[in-house]
């Protein structure tokens, strides 16, 4: 048990609080090169074992389904987007859209 102040703390608490990782995204971008940083954060944390495969997916599928105009551009990823997070980002952020079907654009 350890005293900090008018804080104690046990050891059982602070190894849950170490194996948890809080990571914070942007999750409503308003431009096509703020949506590209965030998905280039999301992978970097991925690549960097902070998040779980499922929260990847989960933040992809998300940025796809409430974004598509910026995220996708006839049958691929926008260019910018492409552009921007480079060639092994967007494999990797394929694959997390394998066997996602975009809704049809009304308006």
């Amino acid at each position: 048990m350890y005293n900090y102040g008018t804080k104690i703390i046990t050891k059982e608490q602070k190894s849950y609080e170490s194996q948890r990782c809080i990571m914070e995204f942007l999750l409503y971008p308003t431009t096509v090169k703020m949506l590209a940083a965030e998905i280039i954060n999301v992978c970097d944390a991925y690549l960097s074992r902070k998040i779980s495969h499922t929260e990847l997916k989960s933040i992809i599928i998300h940025y796809a389904n409430n974004y598509p105009r910026m995220l996708f551009n006839a049958q691929d990823l926008n260019p910018t987007v492409l552009n921007r997070i480079g060639k092994k980002r967007a494999a990797l952020v394929n694959k997390m859209l394998e066997g996602y079907q975009c809704k049809l654009l009304s308006d």
